[in-house]
């Protein structure tokens, strides 16, 4: 007051009561948390509740690589080989430890402003109650793959049904362009419709042009496309007087004109 230091008050908490409030934890969530000291002791743990044995002046908390919980104790161990649950999860503050026939997980975050040195906050659970989870994963992972892969080949086979028809109505409307009529094949239809109806289209166009060609020379078709390529031919009705006759060479003379 004042500027004047009347007193401190400070709230603590012992190892015994933190760890049984860890007990209580297990017993009410099933959850396995304890609490490390750094990296290399063990503050809080549901064993430590009602005490531990061996801890004195010098050494005033367990050891983490000698504790009494194996899965504790395995943390910081190196394991060879990896499991489905790693593939699945993994990270900085995710560690395996296998322990006889079973996996644990453990997880751990990291706080600091308590001590000279950071607590890890962790809990543990068995790997085989996410096991089942992640094979199911894995598999949902390769059906998304295979049908993946199903799509891409079904959407390339129905590309190609519908670029071949296009492609030969191209290929065919060269043709007809430059007369080739006799080089040009009839489209073949499509489970497509609107490519079917282009298809028939085309082919009735070309039986059309076909015999169009037949009393029509070739030649007087594109001397008229020559002369007239940006306007269409005006046609007319007039009165005209045929005459048959059979002249000699006419129709070689005729298909020249």
């Amino acid at each position: 007051r004042s500027g004047q230091l009347l007193g401190v008050m400070s709230a603590w908490i012992s190892i015994n009561q933190l760890s049984e409030f860890l007990s209580n934890l297990e017993s009410e969530l099933g959850a396995n948390a304890f609490i490390l000291h750094g990296h290399d002791q063990v503050l809080a743990h549901p064993l430590m509740a009602f005490g531990y044995a061996g801890l004195n002046r010098a050494t005033p908390l367990p050891l983490q690589t000698s504790y009494a919980d194996p899965v504790v104790s395995a943390m910081w161990k190196e394991r060879e080989g990896k499991s489905i649950v790693e593939w699945f999860m993994s990270g900085p503050q995710v560690k395996h430890v296998a322990y006889g026939d079973l996996e644990y997980v453990i997880l751990f975050d990291e706080i600091t402003g308590y001590s000279d040195q950071p607590w890890l906050i962790a809990t543990y659970f068995e790997s085989h109650d996410m096991a089942a989870e992640a094979r199911r994963l894995k598999w949902a992972i390769i059906f998304c793959i295979a049908m993946a892969v199903i799509s891409a080949s079904v959407a390339m086979y129905i590309g190609r049904q519908i670029a071949q028809p296009v492609r030969r109505l191209a290929e065919g409307s060269k043709k007809v362009h430059s007369l080739n009529l006799a080089d040009v094949e009839q489209i073949p239809g499509s489970f497509f419709r609107e490519l079917d109806e282009a298809a028939q289209s085309f082919n009735v166009m070309l039986d059309g042009l076909r015999w169009f060609e037949r009393y029509v020379p070739k030649g007087l078709v594109q001397r008229l496309m020559r002369l007239n390529p940006d306007r269409e031919i005006e046609s007319s009705y007039r009165e005209v007087a045929v005459m048959f006759t059979d002249i000699v060479g006419f129709t070689t003379l005729s298909e020249n004109m």
